[in-house]
């Protein structure tokens, strides 16, 4: 059923941007630009709201198990792609994060 429901989506983009050429979201273009950073920060980014926030976010995910993953996608998100737009404006940080 996932994979269903992977394919679906990708399939349905794949149409819409097929017969929309001039629709350029800027976010997904951002998130393209910075993907690899956003890839190699998002696993350290859990790990240490796991490690260091989950006193304070426990009680909310235990009450909110739809709501709490999709919450934590989209700070983890955000947060990856603040700290890779501050990495690369670093002399040497688009080697470090593409």
């Amino acid at each position: 059923m996932g994979f269903a429901t992977i394919a679906l989506v990708f399939t349905s983009v794949n149409v819409f941007l097929a017969n929309n050429p001039d629709f350029r979201p800027v976010f997904l273009a951002t998130i393209n630009n910075l993907s690899y950073g956003i890839y190699l920060l998002h696993v350290y980014l859990l790990q240490t709201m796991h490690m260091y926030a989950n006193d304070l976010i426990e009680p909310f995910f235990l009450s909110n198990s739809v709501l709490s993953p999709i919450i934590l996608f989209i700070a983890v998100t955000l947060l990856s792609i603040a700290i890779t737009k501050c990495i690369k404006k670093f002399k040497y940080g688009y080697y470090i994060v593409g």
